[in-house]
């Protein structure tokens, strides 16, 4: 039978206010002497009173005082006193029947059947009994504290266990939550895991449909450049085809590129020497080169991909030098252009598959995916991909490796 939530807290706030009603009584107790001392005090007034001798009534009652170890004062009814072991007792004229305070004692006023006041009194508590009171009704309140923490923990651990969960999740999509109980965080769990399994299954479908089919477009056009090479044209026509082709097939190796590395696939890491990539790469596009002779355990090929993105996308996008740096400490390659930049509302999305900045043209060239394959490339190796503007106009692509 699943176990209510909401019940669990209900009865944990209810036995918490149930303890702090018995511990306000407690204290209650503690610092209100007097409760625990009225019937004390009403039960010595009567022996007082049974006892005096109005022949003598100081000697009577200091006797009395002595003997039941108290404070006594005796009033008439205009509250005049007649007797008294403590001239501090303060008589009728104070106030009527209740109770009296002072310093140093604290005691009861009572009104005797013939008219008169008899005020018994014992000796106030020390301030160090209130202080050990004090510590006392602390240690409580301590306790009922750390009572109350697991009780809070049994309730919220849980829960936090999903949300790291659901952290993990978006990061793999393969993680799932643990489910503990059968309350209603038991049946969230439940449901996020059956939801996480079918977009992971969802997702997995379409990586493997999206390499299925960019390897099948491998073969025709394979075809499609050898006919264009029998041809041996040399018109706009054909050179238009030819490069349409090369795009065509460009596009299908990064999808084939993109899907492999989405699917978690194992680098092909060896000695990457850095400087040589960056300076071959470089010279394809005429881009300025400064670099440190640097070498890493890298995948070769996916680096090499990184930079000529990088530098084909600053070319395109830049009429003017483009610049291209290999910096160590923290290692990183940063492509430097003249361009318009990008601005900062657009820097959220460049990285995304196949987005065009708006007044992109067909004639412009690329497709939106070049700088999304240097994210997954840097990812993949441990780094990170960042757009920044570079000072004088112009736009600076840093890469960021892990060393």
């Amino acid at each position: 039978m699943r176990s209510r939530l909401y019940l669990r807290i209900y009865v944990a706030f209810l036995g918490i206010a149930v303890l702090c009603m018995v511990t306000a009584g407690f204290a209650s107790a503690l610092l209100r002497p007097e409760r625990a001392l009225q019937p004390s005090l009403q039960a010595a007034g009567r022996l007082v009173v049974d006892g005096l001798d109005d022949a003598n009534l100081q000697r009577s009652l200091s006797a009395r005082a002595e003997q039941l170890d108290l404070k006594l004062a005796l009033f008439d009814s205009d509250g005049e006193t007649l007797a008294t072991t403590d001239k501090a007792l303060p008589g009728p004229a104070s106030g009527g029947h209740g109770w009296v305070r002072t310093r140093h004692v604290v005691g009861m006023r009572l009104e005797l059947d013939d008219g008169r006041w008899l005020v018994v009194a014992t000796p106030q508590p020390p301030h160090d009994a209130h202080a050990r009171h004090l510590a006392i009704l602390a240690a409580v309140l301590g306790m009922l504290a750390l009572a109350c923490w697991p009780l809070a923990r049994s309730i919220t651990s849980r829960v936090e266990k999903l949300q790291k969960g659901v952290d993990a999740f978006g990061n793999d999509l393969s993680a799932r939550v643990e489910v503990c109980g059968q309350d209603e965080v038991a049946q969230l769990a439940r449901s996020f895991n059956t939801s996480a399994e079918r977009i992971e299954q969802l997702v997995q479908g379409q990586r493997r449909m999206l390499g299925h089919a960019s390897h099948e477009l491998r073969s025709p056009l394979a075809r499609l450049r050898m006919a264009l090479g029998l041809l041996e044209q040399d018109d706009d026509t054909w050179r238009e085809a030819v490069l349409n082709v090369e795009e065509l097939d460009t596009l299908v190796e990064d999808l084939l590129t993109a899907a492999r590395l989405q699917a978690g696939a194992e680098l092909r890491t060896s000695p990457t020497d850095l400087a040589a990539l960056l300076h071959e790469e470089a010279g394809r596009t005429g881009a300025s080169v400064q670099a440190e002779e640097i070498s890493i355990e890298a995948d070769g090929a996916l680096i090499r991909l990184a930079i000529r993105n990088l530098l084909e996308n600053a070319q395109r996008h830049a009429p003017g030098p483009v610049e291209a740096s290999l910096l160590s400490e923290p290692l990183r390659i940063v492509v430097a252009d003249r361009g318009p930049g990008v601005p900062e509302a657009e820097r959220a999305h460049i990285f995304e598959p196949f987005y065009q900045a708006p007044g992109h043209r067909e004639s412009d060239g690329g497709v939106g995916l070049g700088l999304a394959l240097v994210d997954e490339i840097a990812r993949a190796h441990g780094g990170s991909i960042v757009c920044t503007d570079r000072e004088g106009g112009g736009a600076v692509f840093t890469l960021s490796l892990a060393g």
